[in-house]
């Protein structure tokens, strides 16, 4: 899959690296490099990669991966920072495709999706699709910009 990051360290095309947990993948290259550019500002090191990723993500608009990854508690109520939320919260809060970011900051939740197996988790963030690693991944720098 092919993937944009943004990096404070030159790395040459053809690298393979391993990415760490908690980082963000950008699905759009003109995403990567507006957020590489307010980087800049703030530290002249900041560059945008192209890169190859082979590794299970989770995808919560699809039903079948939500019925798999997420566990209710005993009362039926899924993690949430408040204690707990229902079904309908829970698909309108993974759904919610001008911010989902925050709901997936929650540990229980990141713990369920990386139980699972999945390696990252697709989000939305100011109406665009991004990916927060779930652990180091291995990418290979096909392009820099």
């Amino acid at each position: 899959m092919l993937i944009y990051l943004n990096s404070g360290h030159k790395i040459p095309v053809g690298a393979k690296i391993e990415v760490p947990n908690m980082m963000v993948l950008f699905q759009e290259l003109t995403q990567a490099t507006e957020e590489a550019h307010l980087d800049k500002k703030k530290d002249s090191n900041a560059y945008t990669y192209a890169a190859i990723i082979d590794e299970p993500l989770h995808d919560p608009l699809v039903q079948r991966q939500i019925n798999a990854v997420y566990i209710p508690n005993p009362l039926g109520l899924f993690p949430a920072e408040n204690g707990g939320i229902t079904y309908d919260k829970l698909i309108t809060s993974l759904s919610n495709i001008r911010s989902s970011i925050d709901f997936f900051l929650y540990d229980p939740i990141l713990d369920q999706i990386r139980d699972i197996g999945f390696s990252g988790v697709w989000v939305f963030d100011n109406d665009r699709r991004q990916v927060i690693t779930l652990k180091p991944i291995n990418a290979q720098i096909i392009k820099n910009y």
